[in-house]
């Protein structure tokens, strides 16, 4: 077993969370959507459809996390809470 297993074997939901996005509203699901609305966009839906629309829309990974960056201040996310570092690896894997 340890002959065939590769050293750079990383486990599947590892490999999972390296692949890239094409569409950020169809990754989410319903449930991490409600979550993040009220979570990260003071339950504001249009300005979470608002935020997804911009970010999908983001010509590069620099822009994105500006617009990041813009709505951590606006509406204060702690940057160590886990549903917020979810959603930013989320948005960052739509641009591997």
């Amino acid at each position: 077993n340890d002959i065939l297993k590769k050293e750079d074997d990383l486990p599947l939901r590892k490999k999972l969370g390296l692949t890239p996005i094409k569409d950020l509203k169809a990754e989410i699901g319903i449930g991490k959507k409600f979550e993040y609305i009220n979570f990260l966009f003071a339950g504001d839906n249009k300005a979470y459809d608002t935020a997804i629309n911009e970010l999908n829309n983001c010509p590069n990974a620099e822009v994105a996390k500006q617009k990041l960056n813009v709505y951590a201040s606006v509406y204060k996310w702690d940057l160590e809470e886990k549903t917020i570092i979810k959603f930013v690896e989320l948005v960052e894997r739509r641009f591997l």
